[in-house]
């Protein structure tokens, strides 16, 4: 079983949208394994004006429930593990169906910078 882990760097301004993906080989189909993020900053709780970030597999299809900053702050350096609630095929990417970092801002939305970290197993034909 060939297993690969990826880093991805994601940083959002306060009052933006962004999003970071995952290339992947046009031959090859990877199954997520597991799905981390790493503030490098620390990002204050805020009910009104908040980041929700989301992994997605292509352009719309959820691969984990958001992790917002409405009520918990991103704390710098602390670990968080993103639970994985697509299964089966929805979590089988590709280079037509690639991972993303999604993070979506609510009213003035927050800063955010995180290092996200990707586990993936590759699938054999």
């Amino acid at each position: 079983m060939d297993t690969l882990l990826f880093a991805l760097s994601l940083q959002v301004a306060a009052n933006a949208d962004a999003r970071v993906c995952l290339p992947v080989d046009a031959s090859e189909n990877w199954e997520i394994q597991e799905l981390t993020i790493i503030p490098n900053v620390t990002s204050t709780a805020d009910g009104t004006n908040y980041q929700s970030l989301r992994w997605y597999k292509g352009a719309s299809t959820a691969v984990t429930a958001a992790r917002t900053t409405a009520a918990t702050d991103l704390t710098q350096g602390t670990q968080e593990a993103m639970a994985i609630t697509a299964t089966g095929a929805d979590k089988v990417i590709s280079s037509s169906a690639p991972l993303s970092l999604r993070a979506t801002k609510a009213g003035t939305g927050v800063a955010a910078d995180v290092t996200a970290l990707i586990r993936l197993k590759r699938l054999r034909s």
